[in-house]
């Protein structure tokens, strides 16, 4: 429900991005379902570590991830389909942390002539 809501509002790179993150997670998982119960700390953090080694993502796309993933969890909440008491985000469980970023600026010879 929540990637299609992209889809609805004509944000298609935001709706296929979001909807590769999840077809990753299912890769993952084995299966094409999981229900909110089931998608515990445990769980996460053998995500997190599969799209580190095995698929080889950075850390701030493996922050991406997880940040899908807790998104998709409030709104399950919001929408009354997860238990909040099974949240598997915040303090001693899964902390989303956005690595720093080096940001490198252009010299003269990349500006526009």
């Amino acid at each position: 429900m929540y990637v299609e809501t992209f889809r609805e509002r004509n944000k298609l790179d935001r709706y296929k991005t979001e909807l590769k993150r999840i077809e990753l997670f299912r890769e993952f998982l084995g299966k094409t379902k999981l229900s909110f119960n089931e998608l515990d700390v445990s769980t996460l953090k053998k995500f997190q570590t599969f799209l580190g080694n095995s698929k080889k993502k950075s850390p701030r796309t493996v922050a991406n991830y997880l940040i899908l993933m807790r998104t998709i969890y409030n709104f399950a909440i919001f929408e009354g389909i997860a238990d909040p008491k099974l949240y598997p985000f915040g303090k001693g469980k899964i902390q989303i942390k956005i690595p720093d970023t080096e940001k490198i600026g252009l010299n003269t010879a990349f500006r526009t002539r």
